[in-house]
């Protein structure tokens, strides 16, 4: 992904947007902007913060103005800037607090420093196109400058470049210390004969086999691992407090054919006589957003590094899954289903009451990966289910 910045024609460059007269200062906007979206529950906590961080940025960087004094010349201004600030700027203590201009002149003072990606550069301005638009909503613009200052262009090569979770390297991880044996399980990347079937464990197999989110999957309950009709499934809902991306994430997938030979049903049964609420007890929620996926994201990301297998991360395994099943060539509409992914707004699917259960389960078990071996793992089902 890259950003263009085209130069606008010189009459245009200089004149802010139109607008009413006395139209509130950018802090002002965003406060009431922030204010709306928290209110309508359209934000949570970390994207809160995030956007706060933005648009600090930029009226650090262009001042602090009335909304329709911004022109599209100082958009473009911002983006160039924008695009030279250091990778590392939301994570790094030593850039906390520095403002845009003090962050391009670090990058340029550290040539080692890598810039921001494209896709962050995209952030940002998707964050101030929104705001701007929800200005101009309320008659405080006439314009979004952003939207008029540049475009995006994806890059095709982006899709052939970036790694993907394939049979060689699921082979890989599922042949690593958390499924053949580990050490301890303060060690879990070293080889051993500890085996611990907890979400470590079960999280990578589940989203392979399913392409689930991993919120979604970290967050389950014992009793959302349910059977209709002979076919174990996963109830998909709001309940117990889980964080859904979207209405169409509230669904149920079947568990694949894959998933209840390497045991998993026999995993639900062992916490259902545990009475524990949780499907992994073990898991609390953490970051700003309070995520039951947000621990496993991190140690599944070390250990991803530890094992060798440093440029992939659990996102994949759901990008992984709906490739597969495009692969089977199983019908799109199907797809959305079983991912919750939303629709394409025709009237067909507005008024489609979904797929039932066993139209999405013949679906989910044609989803395969050629090459992958897991008959260690179906091996290990005559033992305990517990630590070995």
């Amino acid at each position: 992904m890259r950003v263009e910045v085209p130069t606008p024609p010189p009459a245009e460059t200089t004149a802010p947007t139109k607008s009413a007269p006395e139209a509130p200062l950018f802090s002002t906007a965003v406060a009431s902007y922030t204010a709306e979206k928290n209110r309508a529950g359209e934000w949570r906590g970390s994207t809160e913060h995030q956007y706060r961080r933005f648009y600090e940025l930029f009226s650090g960087f262009l001042g602090d103005k009335p909304v329709n004094a911004y022109a599209r010349a100082d958009i473009g201004r911002w983006v160039e800037a924008l695009q030279q600030i250091p990778s590392t700027y939301g994570q790094s203590t030593v850039l906390r607090g520095k403002t845009l201009k003090e962050l391009a002149a670090y990058t340029a003072a550290n040539p080692s420093v890598d810039p921001v990606t494209a896709r962050t550069v995209q952030k940002h301005t998707i964050a101030l196109s929104g705001f701007f638009g929800w200005c101009r909503d309320r008659g405080h613009i006439n314009d979004n400058p952003v939207t008029r200052a540049f475009r995006y262009k994806k890059d095709r090569r982006a899709r052939e470049q970036r790694a993907a979770w394939e049979a060689p390297e699921l082979n890989k991880l599922f042949a690593s210390p958390i499924w053949t044996g580990c050490k301890s399980e303060a060690r879990r990347s070293a080889p051993g004969t500890l085996m611990l079937r907890d979400a470590l464990f079960w999280i990578p197999l589940i989203a392979v086999f399913s392409g689930m989110r991993l919120e979604e999957i970290a967050a389950l309950r014992v009793e959302d691992v349910q059977t209709d009709s002979g076919i174990a499934f996963f109830d998909i809902t709001p309940a117990g407090g889980k964080l859904l991306k979207t209405a169409a994430a509230v669904r149920r997938v079947p568990v694949h054919k894959e998933l209840v030979g390497v045991g998993f049903l026999r995993y639900v049964e062992q916490q259902r006589r545990a009475k524990v609420e949780r499907l992994f007890p073990e898991l609390q929620p953490g970051g700003p957003d309070k995520r039951f996926g947000f621990y496993p994201t991190k140690k599944l990301s070390r250990y991803f590094d530890a094992v060798g297998i440093p440029d992939l991360d659990v996102h994949g395994f759901r990008h992984a899954a709906i490739t597969g099943l495009q692969r089977a060539e199983v019908a799109e509409p199907i797809i959305r289903d079983l991912v919750g992914h939303e629709g394409n707004g025709s009237e067909t699917h507005r008024y489609s009451k979904g797929y039932p259960l066993p139209q999405l389960a013949d679906a989910l078990n044609r989803l395969t990966y050629p090459g992958l071996r897991l008959e260690h793992l179906r091996a290990r089902i005559k033992t305990s289910l517990g630590p070995s």
